[in-house]
């Protein structure tokens, strides 16, 4: 009986003992600033496990759970991500975040969606929590039609980051109905209690599903815009588009006089400000400036310049770069300054339009055969020209990460484009915007044939930034 009784209790020890292992442990600590304050609603989450994942408290604290050597993933609004990988025998640490340097330096606003809790059935109460807005469309309220935002943790253009991913339903159209419309006032941010401007810089990053179906006639993508929030009278907008073909469109839709209501786009006779077009077709459908310029895969950078009239007699104008390459026309309109001097003298930037959606209108023509999905990242607003394209494609040094399961890339740079891996390995190369250039297995890996720059390496969960000099 004795014997017994000892084997039951060594099954019971290894029962426990399994399941300790099974379940993980729990890691704590603080989330602080580097003057030592709490920093709330903080995003801590396994690196290799977005399911696995925390929210700070008020006092910075949080608990999730991991094992030694499990790597973290650290993102708060205002501060620069951080990883960190848990390399001692303690469960309990606090983490410092440096304030994010972008903004320290000049932005007026920057997010990259690294401190959102990634998943689906996100609510408004959340994005307004987590990003700060004024209005928002598509975000999950207990009705599946408005469940069209999430965050998703494995796609982002900045290594090991997250996007946030947009669904358009089948057969929707508008802001009902598709996509999302968020608008974000620059006043509610953490730069400027109250914010306006006559001239700013717009950049973001775009993604659209491989398979696209680029024969619709298109939709609104995001843009700056301002005046009067509680007033669609006061309220203009700097709206881009896509189009048939991945083509691109850029147009202002200005409020009507004071008095009336809605936006009037054809003040004094004039048309739509659209740019030059490659057609002449009647078709609103048809018509483009850029031809297939979004159709191709991978992220592709948006850049956008508005400038207001900033007086009598002058003229304003926006202009934007696709992928680092300038649009052949500005567009440009006395309009601006027409509305100013009837009435609407707050006409101004202090927005953000987060408005991503199919329409144009409900028509047929606007409607997806299938549900769509496309990723954004990056949003920026500068006073001064911001040019990511240039930033992630050309630049001669970047912090190259090597802290994973201790796999190395050497030599990196590399003179005659030829890199070697600690171990044999499948590999994948990529631009820094996603496009995906070759693949392969082995520990070497020969990339002469590309131009020099800088790419992005990914071989299982390390991905690593690589320089060709």
């Amino acid at each position: 009986m004795k014997n017994v009784l000892k084997l039951y209790k060594i099954y019971l020890l290894g029962f426990f003992l399994a399941s300790s292992s099974l379940f993980g442990q729990t890691i704590s600590g603080k989330v602080l600033d580097i003057s030592g304050k709490p920093i709330a609603n903080a995003l801590v989450r396994q690196e290799q496990n977005p399911a696995i994942w925390a929210k700070t408290t008020s006092t910075g604290t949080y608990i999730i759970q991991g094992n030694i050597g499990t790597q973290l993933r650290i993102g708060a609004l205002h501060f620069e991500t951080k990883r960190k990988v848990i390399a001692n025998n303690s469960l309990a640490f606090d983490i410092t975040l440096l304030k994010d340097a972008l903004v320290e330096n000049g932005d007026i606003y920057h997010i990259n969606f690294d401190h959102i809790r990634p998943g689906d059935r996100i609510t408004s109460d959340e994005i307004k929590q987590d990003f700060p807005v004024a209005s928002s469309n598509g975000f999950y309220d207990g009705d599946v039609t408005n469940d069209r935002a999430s965050i998703d943790p494995n796609e982002s253009v900045d290594i090991g980051g997250q996007s946030l991913k947009i669904k358009f339903p089948k057969d929707g159209a508008v802001t009902c109905c598709s996509g999302l419309d968020i608008r974000v006032p620059l006043k509610n941010t953490y730069k400027d209690n109250d914010f306006a401007a006559d001239e700013l810089y717009f950049s973001y990053w775009v993604k659209f599903k491989d398979d696209w179906e680029w024969d619709k006639c298109g939709g609104k993508m995001p843009s700056l815009g301002g005046s009067e929030f509680n007033s669609r009278e006061q309220t203009w907008k700097g709206r881009i588009m896509w189009a048939n073909q991945g083509t691109i469109r850029f147009y202002p839709e200005l409020p009507s006089p004071v008095g009336s209501v809605g936006y009037n786009n054809n003040i004094d006779g004039a048309v739509r400000f659209w740019g030059s077009s490659s057609s002449q077709n009647n078709d609103i459908c048809k018509q483009f400036d850029r031809t297939e310029y979004l159709k191709s895969k991978g992220w592709h950078n948006i850049e956008l310049h508005y400038v207001l009239d900033n007086g009598p007699g002058t003229i304003g104008y926006f202009e934007g770069w696709i992928d680092g390459e300038m649009t052949s026309n500005k567009i440009t309109s006395d309009k601006f300054n027409y509305f100013r001097t009837i009435g609407n003298e707050n006409l101004t930037l202090n927005a953000i339009l987060i408005s991503f959606f199919h329409g144009g209108s409900s028509n047929p023509e606007w409607k997806p055969n299938k549900d769509e999905y496309c990723w954004v990242d990056e949003f920026r607003v500068s006073k001064s020209r911001i040019n990511e394209w240039s930033k992630y494609n050309t630049a001669t040094s970047l912090e190259i990460e090597t802290d994973i399961n201790s796999l190395s890339v050497f030599p990196n740079p590399s003179i005659d484009g030829v890199f070697n891996l600690s171990q044999t390995s499948d590999w994948k190369l990529t631009t820094v915007a996603g496009k995906e250039l070759k693949s392969g297995s082995g520990n070497k890996i020969n990339t002469s044939d590309c131009p020099k720059g800088i790419y992005l390496l990914t071989v299982g969960y390390k991905i690593v930034r690589i320089i060709i000099n």
